[in-house]
């Protein structure tokens, strides 16, 4: 069987087969990265809500009513985007730059019957 030439611009063949072979590994990683990061104190609750059914989910910085620190929560627009397969979706609200309620879908855990 003939051996084919597959230098590309004098790399070694070694090479290009590494890369030609990391590349469709490195792809499916890299949408996991790519989840949008929202303020909330400076974005109103319905662009939020928008961003949030566009994509999916988004990951939303908040401020602690308690302490001031931010904070960092993932929020979704159903539980398909649940990381995880026994989660669910649970109703909160959280303060934006236009309302103090503002109401989003956060994942949690499903509850187990008598426990």
């Amino acid at each position: 069987m003939p051996r084919f030439d597959i230098s590309v611009f004098g790399l070694d063949r070694s090479l290009v087969l590494a890369v030609l072979l990391a590349v469709p590994i490195m792809l499916p990683a890299s949408d996991a990265h790519a989840i949008k990061r929202i303020n909330a104190a400076t974005t109103s609750c319905k662009a939020l809500q928008r961003a949030i059914e566009k994509d999916g989910a988004a990951i939303v910085g908040l401020r602690s009513p308690d302490t001031g620190n931010a904070l960092y929560d993932r929020f979704v627009s159903r539980a398909e985007f649940c990381e995880g397969s026994n989660m669910t979706v649970r109703p909160v609200t959280v303060p934006t730059a236009d309302t103090k309620s503002c109401s989003l879908k956060r994942c949690r855990g499903r509850r187990r019957h008598g426990r």
